[in-house]
Formats: structure tokens, C-alpha cells, sequence
């Protein structure tokens, strides 16, 4: 199992608000602090083979039950003890190694260029909202902008999240997709997170295999796993 940076470490217990959590073997109940979680849901974030879990308004028993399960952030196991109503995730949290530096740039004939994200705003409307919802690129101030001549096919940005951690998202076209944009643009965007002194961050859901793909070929390692859910009743 890959190694748990100091960076995730020092996030996942802010957002728990537990400066004991997620220690190497361990499962420990968090306050409910919705610090990862909708009000009233119950989260779970696993990194390495440590998890946390806020509880949020399920009863106690429930919760010791869902610790003692293999994987409690597993959703197909999750459901052998509640009964979900709304989830979110599971998504697949992955870091950089100590050792990392940036993969060898293969000639695309790509531009980039850093932009305003304002400015993208209608060709952000045309893409799928799904992607939109995942990539937060919307949600940011500026971005690195892939064009193959005039043509916008790509963006990657980062949103500051705390203990100096940079939430990495991109989106590509659904047309320029497979062309190695996405790589080259993951690489320039984990490089200008680190420029600005973060350490970034890559989150993706769990049945996205194309963005977990990516991450792995700019030298990501997934080292975790958040999953949130409302229960029923």
C-alpha cells in the first residue's frame, strides 16, 4: 500500500476536525462536524488503511457496524448496514510522491495559455455537466486553457482547499478526448499548483476510470478513498 503524505494527512484531520484521525490501522468515529459531509450525512474517508468516519444523525449501533466491515468505504458493503437514500462518491483520492517529476512532454500540437475562467463561460456551457460537476473548473478563478488552433479543448485549473492543498480539476471536450490533451494538461496543471507552493490533490469518482487513468500518467498514486451518504429513516 502506497505511503499516506503528510499533506493528505494533515487535510483529512482539519476537515474532521480530529487531530488523532485516520493514524495508520485505525477507525475512529470523528465529531459531527460536517467537515467532509453534508449536514446530518454520514462520510467516511479512508487513507491508507486508516478511516474516519463523521456520523451525522445515524444511531451509534449503526456506526459500530459500519467500522467493523471490511472496507467501510465500500458502498456495496456500506448498504449490508443502512439503507442509503442519497451518496455521493465513492471517489478515489490520489497524491504525488516525494519523488515525483513531471512525465516527458509529448509534442501534441496543443497550446496553453492561462486564463480567466469568466472567459470560458460559454464554452464551459457546451460540455457535459457531469464533467463540470466533477472538474470544479467552474468554480475557479483561472485556468490553463488547451486550443488546438482557435479551438478551446481543454482546461485545467486548481481551488486552494486547506493545509495548502490544491484540489486539481480538468475537463477536455468529449471530441478531443483520447488525443493526449488530458495528459498534457494534467502535467501543466500539477506543476502550476506546485509553483504556488500546494501540494495537489486528484479526486475522482470511483467509476471514472478515463480521469483515474489520467491521473496516473501525470504520476499520481491513489492513497484513499472518501464516500458520503444519507441514510434513510
Amino acid at each position: 500500500m502506497s505511503a499516506v503524505p503528510v499533506a493528505a494527512l494533515r487535510l483529512w484531520r482539519r476537515l474532521a476536525d480530529d487531530p488523532e484521525a485516520l493514524a495508520p490501522g485505525t477507525r475512529r468515529v470523528t465529531r459531527d462536524t460536517n467537515g467532509f459531509c453534508p449536514p446530518g450525512w454520514v462520510g467516511v474517508v479512508r487513507l491508507g488503511d486508516a478511516y474516519a468516519v463523521d456520523p451525522g444523525v445515524a444511531d451509534a449501533e449503526d456506526i459500530d457496524r459500519l467500522l467493523a466491515l471490511d472496507d467501510p468505504a465500500d458502498p456495496e458493503q456500506v448498504r449490508t448496514v443502512f439503507s442509503i437514500e442519497q451518496a455521493l462518491g465513492p471517489a478515489e483520492l490520489s497524491y504525488l510522491p516525494d519523488d515525483w517529476t513531471p512525465p516527458e512532454r509529448r509534442p501534441d500540437g496543443v497550446a496553453l495559455e492561462e486564463r480567466d475562467v469568466a472567459g470560458l463561460r460559454g464554452w464551459l456551457a457546451s460540455l457535459p455537466e457531469d464533467d463540470l460537476a466533477e472538474s470544479s473548473v467552474v468554480d475557479m478563478p483561472r485556468a490553463i486553457v488547451a486550443s488546438v488552433g482557435p479551438r478551446v479543448v481543454g482546461a485545467v485549473g486548481h481551488l486552494a482547499w486547506p493545509e495548502r492543498v490544491a484540489h486539481v480539476g480538468i475537463v477536455v471536450a468529449p471530441d478531443s478526448r483520447g488525443l493526449g490533451i488530458g495528459r498534457r494538461l494534467a502535467i501543466a496543471g500539477t506543476i502550476r499548483a506546485r509553483e504556488a507552493g500546494l501540494s495537489p490533490q486528484w479526486r475522482a469518482t470511483s467509476d471514472n476510470a478515463a480521469s483515474r487513468a489520467l491521473a496516473v500518467a501525470a504520476g499520481y498514486v491513489e492513497v484513499g478513498r472518501q464516500f458520503n451518504f444519507s441514510p434513510q429513516g
